[in-house]
């Protein structure tokens, strides 16, 4: 690989390298009981990571979230603090079959 294509990789690879710390850090909280929320805008992705952590044994469920929109926020804010809230009463999935969009139009 040339040196112009190395240096175009970095940013991929970097990204990779934040991505699995990330997962590293949510499988270490998780380890130590910690209810972990995948929050990314990537639905698919974060799915396939809460569903890791599932797999491992940990309580995690997943978010979607537009950190470039402010109702996308907002809707992702209310669901986690529900899912916080509701930890102690009750599985957290009941709260996140709520349609983001029709919380938006009330």
């Amino acid at each position: 690989m040339d040196a112009a294509r190395r240096l175009a990789a970095q940013p991929r690879r970097r990204a990779l390298q934040r991505v699995q710390q990330l997962v590293a850090t949510a499988q270490a909280l998780a380890a130590e009981g910690a209810r972990v929320i995948v929050a990314d805008i990537d639905r698919e992705g974060g799915e396939k990571s809460a569903a890791t952590l599932r797999e491992s044994g940990a309580q995690a469920e997943f978010v979607a979230v537009d950190m470039t929109d402010t109702a996308s926020i907002a809707v992702a804010a209310v669901v986690m603090l529900a899912v916080s809230v509701l930890a102690a009463y009750g599985p957290a999935r009941r709260v996140l079959r709520i349609d983001p969009a029709q919380m938006l139009r009330r």
